[in-house]
């Protein structure tokens, strides 16, 4: 049983993807490692992946032994499995090494809101984190970056503004950061907020079945456990997938994702 477990995370882990992204969000899972009587903390990477048809599924998770080489260690994995090119990649990992790309193009990058919001959110007092989080989304759905710090003014402005002035300037200073997703069109931006919430679910989900595991006896078995609910989490996007699918009246016999590519790269899935 345990041999049929690890062929199909190896599977899962090895599919081959999309050769083009809307999006892809990188996150990361804090799980802990015991070696003897010392618990240390074992960061293992993952990723979610949005399409131009606002789907998405979780590409791959990461323990690499070198930080310094992460990023460039996965983007070159994706490469291989198939992933050419990524219009906007979202979250603090691609940010800091996305120069050290191998293989996959990536054209834009921003901090991710979401991850932001977690961040900023966790200090403040239990009533007024929904508040608040509503007021950091409407900053990151303003139609351009002047109405964005417009909406911030006002807020800092606002009582809960006057309340928490260190999360108003980690909010000010995050904002500038986000420039490069108020550039892109409507349209795109949309495509990546959407992965953005959605790969914020899939974490919130991975962190409460990590704390209740507890430590875990290497870094290999701490992978294999992320991955093991990625993939979990994938059904359930698939299902709901399908759940719209069947309320659109659309047969899900012809909404199948990925078509033989053309030009020399045959065996390379392509995006619908």
């Amino acid at each position: 049983m345990m041999l049929n477990v690890c062929n199909q995370e190896l599977a899962w882990a090895e599919k081959l993807l999309c050769r083009r992204y809307a999006a892809v969000v990188f996150s990361t899972a804090r799980t802990t490692v015991r070696n003897g009587g010392a618990v240390f903390e074992q960061p293992i990477h993952w990723a979610l992946g949005g399409l131009d048809r606002g789907e998405h599924e979780l590409l791959g998770a990461w323990a690499p032994p070198d930080p310094d080489g992460a990023a460039a260690s996965t983007f070159h994995e994706l490469y291989l499995r198939g992933a050419e090119f990524v219009r906007f990649s979202v979250g603090e990992f691609p940010m800091a090494l996305s120069a050290a790309t191998t293989g996959t193009r990536v054209a834009g990058s921003a901090p991710s809101v979401e991850q932001m919001l977690a961040a900023t959110l966790a200090p403040l007092m239990a009533r007024h984190r929904s508040v608040m989080g509503d007021r950091l989304r409407e900053i990151s759905e303003a139609s351009d970056l002047e109405a964005a710090f417009a909406v911030l003014s006002a807020i800092e402005r606002s009582n809960l503004g006057e309340r928490y002035p260190a999360v108003m300037r980690q909010w000010r200073e995050a904002l500038a950061r986000l420039e490069p997703l108020f550039a892109l069109p409507e349209s795109l931006r949309s495509l990546v907020r959407s992965a953005d919430r959605t790969a914020m679910e899939v974490h919130e989900r991975l962190t409460t079945a990590i704390h209740r595991h507890g430590p875990f006896v290497d870094a290999v078995a701490a992978r294999e456990f992320v991955a093991s609910a990625l993939q979990r989490a994938e059904r359930r996007l698939d299902h709901g997938r399908l759940s719209a699918t069947v309320r659109s009246g659309t047969p899900a016999a012809l909404r199948g994702r990925r078509l033989p590519g053309s030009g020399p790269s045959l065996a390379v899935p392509a995006l619908v």
